[in-house]
């Protein structure tokens, strides 16, 4: 019997714990045991333990079991990281025992371990401003948005929404490889960025106001499932304090 412990869809880049539960029902102990679970090339191998000095070899998928004495059950957990898409169906079968076997020498029948494996990426946005704190009504302010996607999977369908404060005049921006900022909306249409690309926009705005001012960036779109933050909160450094200015 072999299970996991997901089911269903799944996060590419998530942990996968396999457990694969061998039963001999007798009558006679059986001997010269192997277990063959051949992994998936989406599957990285992270580690698996086993009992009695057991051993899997991840490379081969052999389980050398060798010994089962009628009732015995031994189990083996394999620990492993999606690193691919679409349907994963992961088999054990019996590939050498000494004796007749009358069993059914694989998981198939009782496998729990169908799992579909989705695009993901992981989306960070990091923002920051060029002073922070008490600033002079009039000043001029430099913003910085860094957005970085950590994968797995390339980004796609990217928008990211910075809506300027009413007491921000946009002066200008600049954003690297056609990607564009809508001040009017706050809309910087990223598009495609690939697994552990970066990408940097900076807006220039001058402060018309007063009062405290804290300015966010967040994802307001992307195609794939986003294990990222989704906004600039975090890690935003941006809270200034307009005092009133004259001259």
């Amino acid at each position: 019997v072999k299970t996991s412990n997901v089911s269903g869809n799944v996060l590419n880049g998530a942990y996968i714990l396999y457990t694969i539960n061998v039963t001999n029902f007798g009558p006679d102990n059986a001997t010269g045991l192997v277990i063959t679970d051949k992994l998936d090339s989406r599957l990285i191998y992270i580690n698996s333990t086993s009992p009695r000095f057991t051993f899997y070899v991840p490379g081969t998928g052999v389980w050398n079991i060798g010994a089962l004495a009628n009732g015995e059950s031994i189990v083996l957990d394999i620990l492993v990281k999606l690193n691919g898409t679409g349907n994963i169906v992961n088999v054990a079968n019996v590939t050498n025992v000494t004796e007749n076997n009358t069993g059914n020498n694989s998981s198939t029948p009782d496998n729990e371990t169908n799992i579909t494996v989705v695009t993901t990426v992981n989306i960070s946005i990091v923002k920051t401003s060029n002073v922070s704190g008490s600033v002079l009504n009039g000043a001029y302010i430099l913003y910085t948005i860094n957005v970085t996607n950590y994968g797995p999977d390339n980004a796609t369908g990217l928008v990211i929404t910075d809506k300027l404060d009413s007491r921000l005049i946009y002066i200008n921006s600049t954003s690297p490889r056609f990607t564009y900022y809508v001040p009017g909306t706050g809309v910087w249409n990223i598009g495609a960025l690939a697994n552990g690309e970066s990408i940097v926009l900076d807006i220039l705005v001058k402060l018309n106001g007063t009062g405290n001012i804290v300015n966010v960036a967040n994802v307001t779109n992307v195609t794939e499932n986003n294990t990222g933050n989704n906004s600039s909160t975090p890690d935003n450094e941006t809270n200034i304090t307009v005092v009133t200015t004259v001259n």
